[in-house]
């Protein structure tokens, strides 16, 4: 047998390969044909012995190839280019199939991108299956807590044994980071992390080198280096001011590494020990700051066996501290942290899984049109299938041609998709960049995704055309030679494949009306306060000398002498964020659970009432006085008072901050109206609205409410500069109207909105092609049976009714198998909606309506086309 090598250089040097064994095969031969000149035989008798000894130089050159090279896969290169000059001789056909799949390949692909990058990728660090976050059950809100204090965090890296290492880390955000003798104006997000942190991770430093605890020093993450140093390559040793404190660069995070919380990239790390002195309003004392605390197991041990230790060890520490421990023992566990922390993940888990699934259903769509189209070329094909029939070619040689011209389209769609997804991916993380759970996604094609896309490609492939294949190689030879009829009997399938496509867009027309719905009645709800008008300015410190404004200055008046303000005021937290829980108790009021005890609040400043519109129902506003002493008064809403008193006649009664044994007591003064406040899903969450205490003239970390006389242009460049000048060390993060407010806080219902409404009107796009394309064929097909029918008496009417009746037949059995379907479909996301049920019966009907009226569109050219058939020419057509 040949070498290895030499078999590979004969399949890709076919020309040479040829060349030289047609002049060893004739070398051969002439040797014969000297031996049989030699014996004494003519010439031409000669050379005819020779070539029957030798057995036919076609045959010998057939084996030799066989014998030299790899015939399957020189079979599927043939096979390839076959299939791509057949793509070329038909580009109309080709350009059609591609371009369904494309849409259908580059949606799932798009999707797939965000899903990989939130749900599935493990952090860029090392051996990631080995590092687990200490978390704690809050039975209140449901949801895994990660809050522990640096003291405990010191203790359990001083005590546990099933660890190869601790380290703390926590978020900040925070504006005006003193750069190279520059204020940076926008939003630092900073990582407060113990020396131990990058080591633990095992991230090296691109450049430079990793901090200890308590060093004046920082390290950026390598896409803040681009953007605030353009990637200078003396950035080591440079400063960062941060509060008056200096901190120096000493090393940048690796391109891939941005910090354990997916979705929020960190900007630079500090250590933990900093902290205090350089991050305004964080707290003094280091033993109380707030950390994060993740682990990497020792090798070989079991995470069960290290959740035991850490239970163990946590209840001694816990006993030591008191009522200082930020969790209880019992509820201690260890997480998986090889994915990262994200609390995006959770809000975006189903949403995505939902758009999955629509994506999903499009590719089928695609998949029926692309099949449809082949089984239509098929036929049009059937007497070339018949030749190669008839010439000894097997029906499974047949299926695979078929089959790979499937596989070619498919790639070639392949492509195509992932040049959509490319495009669609930036749309797609824009709008999981906006609302209170920002995700920060940088999506590019990677390794996974390429090869899920080529996963995909050859499914689909496999797919829709699979079935085409095998049925054109079933061709009767006997049928086609003799010309055979091309009756309905003869489209099936393709007629089934339409109302599969049917089907599936109803479904997805269903959702994508459910999920509009949903957004337009979120927009459209009563918010308890009055949107128009309303500003939100929401603020930062930054490092100038002073925090606030200057002594004695009133800055809500200095605001509210501005040309077209009505009223100011703040609050610590703000509209439209996320929720802020607090524990409160009623004397006397039984609560069966945590859960039943816990309340969202914030903190006001005076005249918060006036500014946002929300009606007072009982009792009085907060007035500075109530700003300056201990928190003992208090405004609840509805929600709250109903709760835990039964009645709304609440005004002057008590209730605990806290509970019953260390609860502050609070006077309620006041009653106001349910308002979304937190979330527009909520908007008679349980409320609670203290004052925001003595320094409530710093409007440093606070959201001011500026209600405005009207549209008032200019207004917020005129807030922006009197801030800037009445408080220099005051930075403002964002300055919003409330109704963009509401658009962030509804990025998620946006999202699926906009993806399942596209997608919606993509599968109505693809259903309408592909029933367009099948009543086009059928009645070309037809031509000969409607010239019997003219030549008979039908009328245009009668013809153009018969061919409209055949598809709005294949529409109404869509529609009725897509109904139940959709009714299905509709109950698995009915958690996602708000404000309509998941079986609603007008959107049902709009969507069954909108198809079957999308169907006779569809159908009407080409009833038109057959009511215009000469019968003439129609009984010599076959």
């Amino acid at each position: 047998m040949r070498p290895l090598w030499a078999r590979f250089r004969s399949l890709f040097g076919r020309h040479r390969a040829e060349r030289d064994l047609a002049q060893e095969l004739e070398s051969h031969l002439q040797l014969h044909v000297d031996d049989n000149l030699r014996a004494g035989l003519s010439p031409a008798e000669a050379r005819r012995q020779a070539l029957l000894k030798l057995g036919g130089l076609d045959a010998v050159k057939e084996t030799c190839r066989d014998r030299r090279g790899f015939p399957a896969l020189e079979h599927l290169v043939r096979d390839v280019l076959y299939a791509i000059r057949m793509a070329g001789r038909s580009p109309a056909f080709a350009a059609a199939a591609v371009l369904s799949l494309a849409l259908g390949i580059g949606a799932n692909t798009a999707i797939f991108s965000v899903t990989d990058a939130l749900l599935l990728k493990s952090l860029p660090v090392e051996k990631p299956d080995q590092l687990v976050v200490f978390a704690g059950w809050d039975n209140a809100i449901h949801q895994w807590m990660y809050f522990f204090t640096y003291r405990e965090f010191q203790e359990l890296q001083r005590r546990t044994q099933s660890f190869s290492g601790l380290a703390s880390t926590w978020t900040a955000d925070r504006a005006g980071i003193l750069t190279s003798s520059r204020v940076d104006e926008g939003m630092t997000h900073i990582g407060i992390v113990s020396g131990s942190y990058f080591p633990l991770l095992g991230v090296s430093p691109t450049i430079g080198r990793s901090f200890a605890d308590g060093e004046a020093a920082a390290v950026i993450s390598y896409a803040y280096w681009e953007r605030r140093f353009a990637l200078a390559p003396d950035v080591l040793g440079r400063t960062l001011g941060m509060n008056g404190q200096v901190l120096t660069i000493v090393g940048v995070a690796p391109r891939p590494f941005s910090g354990d919380s997916v979705g929020q990239p960190i900007d630079l790390w500090i250590p933990a020990a900093l902290a205090p002195k350089a991050i305004a309003r964080w707290p003094r004392q280091l033993a109380t700051n707030p950390v994060r605390i993740i682990a990497r197991l020792k090798p070989g041990a079991g995470a069960k066996q290290a959740e035991a230790e850490a239970r163990t060890v946590y209840r001694q520490i816990a006993r030591e501290m008191g009522p200082l421990a930020a969790e209880s023992p019992d509820r201690l566990a260890l997480l998986p942290e090889g994915q990262g922390i994200s609390r995006p993940r959770e809000q975006y888990r189903q949403s995505l899984l939902v758009l999955s699934i629509v994506a999903g259903l499009v590719l089928l769509i695609a998949c029926a049109n692309a099949a449809n189209l082949l089984l239509t070329r098929s036929e049009a094909r059937r007497q070339e299938i018949a030749l190669r029939l008839a010439l000894g070619a097997g029906r499974g040689r047949i299926a695979r041609q078929l089959l790979i011209e499937s596989l070619v389209l498919a790639m070639a769609a392949g492509a195509a998709g992932l040049a959509m997804a490319y495009c669609g991916t930036s749309g797609l993380a824009q709008l999981a960049r906006g609302g209170p759970w920002a995700v920060d996604l940088h999506l590019s094609p990677d390794g996974r995704v390429l090869a899920y896309t080529a996963a995909l490609c050859l499914l689909t492939g496999m797919v829709f055309g699979l079935s085409p294949a095998v049925s054109a190689s079933r061709v009767a030879i006997y049928s086609v030679v003799k010309g055979g009829s091309h009756g309905p009997g003869r489209f099936r399938l393709g007629k089934l494949l339409v109302v599969v496509q049917v089907a599936l867009s109803l479904v997805l027309l269903v959702a994508a009306g459910l999920f509009v719905g949903t957004l337009r009645r979120l927009k459209s709800q009563d918010l308890g306060f009055e949107r128009q008008h309303l500003l939100l300015v929401r603020t930062a410190a930054s490092p100038g000398s002073r925090k606030g404004p200057a002594p004695g200055v009133d800055i809500y008046q200095q605001i509210a002498r501005i040309p077209g303000v009505r009223s100011v005021s703040a609050s610590h937290f703000g509209m439209l964020t996320l929720a802020v829980f607090t524990d409160v108790t009623v004397p006397g009021h039984p609560s069966d659970s945590p859960a039943d005890r816990v309340v969202a609040s914030d903190q006001i400043a005076p005249h918060y009432l006036e500014a946002t519109g929300m009606r007072l129902l009982a009792g009085r506003d907060l007035t500075a006085h109530d700003m300056l002493q201990p928190p003992r008064a208090a405004l609840v809403n509805q929600a709250m008072a109903l709760r835990f008193f039964g009645s709304s006649d609440v005004v002057g009664r008590r209730f605990l901050w806290g509970d019953e044994a260390t609860g502050v007591p609070i006077e309620i003064v006041g009653v106001v109206r349910d308002a979304a406040y937190n979330a527009l899903r909520q908007p008679n969450a349980v409320m609670v609205y203290f004052p925001l205490g003595p320094d409530w003239q710093d409007p440093s970390d606070a959201c001011l409410v500026v209600r405005t006389a009207g549209d008032a242009p200019g207004i917020a460049a005129q807030i922006r500069e009197q801030l800037h000048q009445i408080a220099p060390g005051v930075a403002i993060r964002s300055m919003d109207w409330v109704q963009a407010a509401m658009d962030q806080s509804l990025a998620i219902e946006r999202m699926v909105a906009w993806i399942a409404g596209l997608f919606g009107a993509l599968a109505l796009v693809l259903a309408c092609l592909g029933l367009y394309g099948m009543m086009s064929y059928v009645a070309a097909r037809r031509t000969h049976e409607i010239g019997i029918r003219v030549s008979l008496g039908a009328t245009p009417a009668v013809v153009s009714r018969m061919v409209l009746g055949d598809a709005l037949g294949l529409g109404f059995a869509g529609v009725l198998i897509g109904i139940p379907a959709a009714l299905l479909g509709s109950r698995l996301v009915a958690n996602l909606l708000f404000g309509i049920a998941a079986t609603d019966a007008p959107t049902l009907a709009a969507s069954a309506l909108l198809l079957l009226a999308v169907v006779g569109l569809a159908a009407w050219l080409p009833a038109w086309r057959a009511s215009r058939v000469d019968a003439t020419r129609a009984l010599r057509c076959e």
